[in-house]
């Protein structure tokens, strides 16, 4: 057949290739061989593959002419398709091929050229070949097994086609109408009571294969998939690859019955494989497989799920039956089992769309769902100590390096479990971590008191004025905990606790007896200062609590300053954290009295009791006193400051110079930023923009140097400020500002916080893809709405510049501009995503910086 091609030079090449074993010779004839199907014209490279597939040659050559069969008609399809006689022979020679050697020869061969049987259908469909399936119908309807495994391979070889988009989206036209004949055969074959289990297989395999192609009606499979479920209920790689490809076709959830078909599937026969595969082997990659894909198919369902709850919640119930059992198999993870980590996605998903409701209008219809499913969560967290917990140190010694990872990476995939509880069960959960954390506690199990404790602190963010009884709890719990001895273990306890501590300060601070719980905290925190393991997070949460400056820090000031003080001049200790424990002696310096401190109290407790007449007298004397003091004994100042405000400002014949004084210190503060005291200033202004806004633009134009002053330093603080306390001020100013912009329909400061527009919208975009309280994101949220809202256009170009600005949370994001709970939602949740891959961390503060604060201290001594 082919003049130019010496193919028997060829077939001696293939077994040259396979048999030698001198590694620049087979180089070389790999070179020679890849040119082959482009080195000929098309018609002589076919007949060439023909002949290599003959019966005389070995079965290696037999695959290289199939192979090379296949990229040529991929690669060179326009001069196979403009030969017609070339494409009916090609089109002969393989039907009659695999008619009567499919089951003869290698199956790679078979396999091989039902791909290129399919790829020639595909770039002949519809015009040089206008129905394939009907032809390859008639020839194999005795073969069906041969028949659905090329049906299979024409949906698959779609992604390897290479044509133009038009003709592109014909052909894909083309094959929609087709699924309805191939739905039609799988029935039938799937129907056939002789069905072999090797054509049923291959019924699965294009049932698989037609589902994944690109735009496929999935409900016009509904039907027949039920029995491919069925067939699939002995294999569970198959059974995988059915639910992982169902999880992704965008359809699924808007089908309904075919959702609850599904999960039912899962909770009935699927969790007999489960259990089936579990008992056989725990580990195995296939078990894993299985798992992974019946949560994934789970998380896509839950918002069906949901909609049918309201009327029957049993089959998510179910649901949550089977994966609690999944998250407390028994054994340690990454030793004895690799799944208990695989539902996580799906309780947290479901927490979250019942929290959603929660805010919503329909609370009602779905809280009954919520307690159906709330003991789930319970048994989850209460699974979780057991499984979470390490293993006490000589045992996780003799974990290897991957081990130990794997671990590590299993808390955090776990680490929302007692949010999820928290959320579902409310004070119920906190109950139920200390009475863990108190028997732990009592037996002296450090790593299961650990475990309980990093429980907390992954709460604690979430946690409210409500939950104070339970935290007081767990703070005099902590108190059994200053004994602990030396050694991994210990150490691991007593950093997660002082995380713990880190995380509770906002609630601690804002108690009423918060200065009895602060020196209660900080009594708790310095006997680790010292600790080598423990000294960062120590001094970290020392530093949060010392830095707010409050009363209850005074109480314990002397002792900080001693321990950190002994810390601070021992040479062996890191510098950064020397440097930390300095910080903190500045701190507690700065509180100390002073003349100016005296002075302010006394001024603040006079003008509090002053006759209104002789308030235009003294109005002047607190400015001058406050010109000087802000600046230099900010604490009292500023606690003056709010106080005169609050006074002066409700006197008509002393608001408009007060409004004077007020625009100067605004300006004074703006012109001396940054600044080692910025969160009083913050805290006065916050004051003056939320409870005396209305005062404040009274005076007319007057007011906006102090309003737009007000957003330059919140600004500014926002994109600079590594302390959690000051960036939430600054994001409280700056929503206080928004809010009553939009409340009194107010133009002039609405267009001052335009101009600052593009660096706020940008700052705020980054910081709310970093660690913070969640009070502060949702004040940044407001922000956010405000621009979202009132400039939309600008709003979504500044942050579609922005790193993760076109992510599909923020796109979500955008779309409840016109209700701010939801937005508020969305912002959380990207907030909570990109804290998982990225934990911001305070950042150091420079020796000028502690020496700054020191030196303003010692001068307010003097």
């Amino acid at each position: 057949m082919s003049k130019k091609v010496d193919v028997a030079a060829v077939a001696a090449s293939v077994q040259e290739f396979y048999a030698t074993n001198n590694a620049e010779r087979r180089k070389q004839l790999d070179e020679d061989l890849c040119l082959f199907k482009n080195r000929f014209s098309c018609d002589d490279t076919i007949a060439a593959c023909i002949l290599l597939m003959g019966p005389r040659y070995p079965a290696n050559v037999q695959y290289f002419g199939a192979i090379s069969l296949y990229e040529t008609i991929r690669h060179r399809y326009e001069e196979c398709v403009a030969n017609v006689t070339l494409m009916e022979v090609l089109k002969s020679f393989l039907i009659e091929n695999l008619t009567s050697s499919a089951h003869v020869q290698m199956q790679s061969i078979t396999n091989k050229l039902s791909s290129a049987l399919a790829m020639l259908s595909l770039y002949c469909m519809p015009d040089v070949w206008p129905d394939p399936v009907a032809t390859l119908t008639n020839i194999w309807a005795a073969q069906p097994e041969l028949l659905l495994r090329v049906l299979a391979e024409i949906a698959a070889e779609f992604s390897n086609i290479h044509m133009p988009l038009t003709q592109r989206s014909k052909l894909k036209t083309e094959l929609h109408k087709t699924s309805e004949d191939i739905i039609r055969i799988i029935s039938t074959v799937m129907g056939a009571e002789d069905a072999s289990p090797s054509t049923r297989q291959a019924a699965v395999e294009c049932v698989e294969q037609w589902v994944k192609l690109p735009g496929v009606g999935l409900h016009q499979w509904t039907p027949v998939l039920s029995v491919v479920f069925g067939a699939v209920s002995d294999d569970s790689a198959a059974l995988t690859n059915l639910l992982n490809i169902l999880a992704a076709n965008d359809e699924l959830t808007s089908i309904d019955q075919l959702v609850q078909d599904i999960c039912q599937y899962i909770t009935t026969a699927g969790a007999q494989i489960i259990a089936a595969e579990l008992a056989e082997d725990i580990q195995s990659e296939d078990v894993v497989s299985l798992v992974s894909a019946v949560c994934t198919i789970a998380v896509t369902s839950v918002p069906t799920l949901l909609r049918q709850a309201k009327h029957n919640p049993a089959l998510l119930c179910d649901l949550c039956s089977l994966f609690s059992s999944i998250c407390s198999c028994d054994g340690a993870y990454a030793i004895d089992e690799m799944i208990s980590d695989l539902p996580a996605p799906f309780f947290m998903t479901l927490r979250e769309h019942l929290g959603a409701a929660a805010t919503g209008s329909k609370h009602d219809v779905l809280s009954s769902v919520a307690r159906a499913v709330s003991s789930y969560y319970a048994d989850v967290c209460r699974a979780a100590v057991d499984k979470m917990s390490y293993p006490p140190a000589d045992r996780f010694d003799e974990y290897d390096n991957s081990q130990k990872e794997q671990f590590a990476r299993y808390r955090m995939a776990r680490s929302e479990v007692s949010i999820d509880a928290y959320f579902m069960m409310g004070k119920d959960t906190l109950q139920f971590l200390n009475r863990e954390l108190g028997a732990a506690i009592e037996k002296g199990d450090l790593c299961r008191t650990e475990c309980v404790m990093f429980f907390w602190e992954t709460v604690a963010d979430y946690l409210s004025e409500t939950d104070y009884p339970e935290i007081c709890g767990n703070l005099e719990l902590c108190t059994r905990l200053s004994s602990i001895g030396e050694g991994a273990d210990a150490d691991r306890l007593a950093n997660t606790t002082m995380k713990h501590l880190h995380a509770l300060s906002h609630l601690v601070q804002e108690h009423d007896n918060a200065a009895e719980l602060e020196g209660h905290v900080i009594r708790l925190v310095l006997p680790f200062v010292s600790r080598k393991a423990v000294s960062k997070e120590a001094l970290r949460t020392l530093e949060k609590y010392v830095s707010e400056r409050s009363k209850g820090i005074m109480v314990v000031g002397d002792d900080i300053s001693q321990v950190c003080y002994s810390f601070f001049m021992d040479d062996h200790n890191e510098q950064a954290l020397r440097l930390e424990a300095l910080k903190c002696i500045g701190y507690v310096l700065s509180m100390r009295p002073s003349i100016d401190v005296m002075v302010c109290d006394a001024v603040r407790n006079a003008i509090s009791n002053l006759p209104s007449e002789h308030l235009p007298e003294a109005l002047p004397l607190v400015s001058q006193l406050l010109d000087h003091a802000l600046f230099s004994n900010p604490t009292s100042a500023c606690a003056l400051a709010k106080s005169a405000v609050l006074v002066f400002g409700h006197y008509s014949p002393t608001a408009s110079p007060l409004c004077t004084s007020i625009r100067q210190w605004l300006e004074s503060f703006a012109k001396n930023m940054p600044f080692h005291a910025i969160d009083e200033w913050l805290s006065l202004i916050y004051q003056i923009v939320k409870k005396n806004y209305k005062t404040l633009r009274a005076n007319g134009e007057n007011s906006l140097p102090t309003i737009s002053n007000a957003i330059l330093i919140a600004g500014q603080t926002l994109a600079e400020s590594h302390e959690p306390c000051v960036v939430r001020l600054a994001s409280q100013v700056l929503a206080a500002i928004a809010s009553q912009s939009i409340s009194y329909g107010d133009e002039a400061p609405r267009l001052l916080l335009a101009s600052h527009g593009p660096a706020l919208v940008k700052t705020i975009f980054l910081r709310i893809q970093v660690e913070l309280l969640r009070p502060t994101v949702e004040y940044l949220a407001e922000v956010l709405f405000f621009f979202a809202k009132e400039f939309s256009q600008e709003t979504r170009n500044v942050i579609n510049g922005l790193e993760h600005g076109d992510s599909p949370l923020v796109a979500a994001m955008f779309r409840e501009v016109g209700n701010l709970r939801n937005f508020k939602q969305m912002t959380l949740r990207l907030n909570n995503a990109s804290r998982k891959d990225t934990r911001s961390t305070t950042g150091a503060i420079s020796l000028e910086t502690v020496q700054w604060n020191i030196v303003n201290a010692i001068l307010s001594l003097k």
